[in-house]
């Protein structure tokens, strides 16, 4: 195999600077500019809110139970707030108040989540609008107080009380990240293509590839 000197090397990625500015640049716009597409440039508005669960009360004092039951109802609760029942009864109080959005709209920006070793969950929703994001959270933990002792062995579910939490995020962190990959990746391939396109030629380059090649010394160039 021929090995290739440092010079060489430097030169070639001189001599084809341009194809790898060119392939770079592309690749780095083209993943870039896909990302900017599929998320758009409009901030996200994310609102929390906390809900606590008291259990009813058990005559049983294994520890092991009363860890499984806990767990049992946390399960329990995060499968009845994302339910269908549930997103279905928000979407409804959120039109009577003027809000168009549907289950699935719903669906999509909710999450639920427990805060370990307790039997508190925080949901939160993700929307284009601050207001409503705040108010669907508010919607939803009403309708899981309401929901809850229909299905679940709890005496209560408190709503933390307070002004609801709202952190906005925008795409721009996400296009950066996926604009660096692009840029990486962009000149990797770029490398490649330069080294197919130099060293798969078979034709004589200068005298001190001639001498390398083929271990001969050349006495004059015409």
């Amino acid at each position: 195999m021929q090995e290739i000197s440092l010079g060489e090397l430097l030169r070639v990625l001189y001599k084809r600077f341009w194809i790898i500015a060119l392939i770079t640049v592309g690749v780095t716009v083209l993943i870039g500019g896909y990302r900017a597409v599929k998320t758009g440039h409009s901030a996200q508005y994310e609102a929390t809110g906390q809900v606590v669960l008291t259990p009813e009360e058990k005559s049983s004092q294994d520890v092991a139970t009363q860890n499984a039951y806990a767990n049992q109802l946390i399960a329990t609760s995060q499968d009845l707030i994302q339910s269908t029942e549930a997103l279905s009864l928000t979407s409804a109080k959120l039109s009577k108040e003027g809000i168009s959005l549907p289950t699935s709209a719903i669906q999509s920006g909710l999450s639920v989540a427990n805060k370990p070793n307790s039997l508190l969950l925080e949901i939160k929703y993700k929307g284009a609008d601050q207001q409503i994001a705040v108010k669907t959270v508010k919607t939803i933990m009403q309708n899981f107080k309401t929901l809850a002792p229909k299905y679940m062995a709890v005496s209560r579910v408190a709503i933390i009380k307070g002004d609801i939490p709202v952190s906005a995020s925008s795409s721009r962190r996400s296009l950066i990240k996926y604009s660096l990959a692009g840029f990486v990746l962009g000149g990797v391939l770029s490398l490649i293509v330069v080294f197919i396109l130099e060293f798969s030629r078979h034709t004589v380059r200068d005298e001190k590839y001639l001498s390398k090649k083929y271990h001969i010394q050349t006495i004059q160039t015409l």
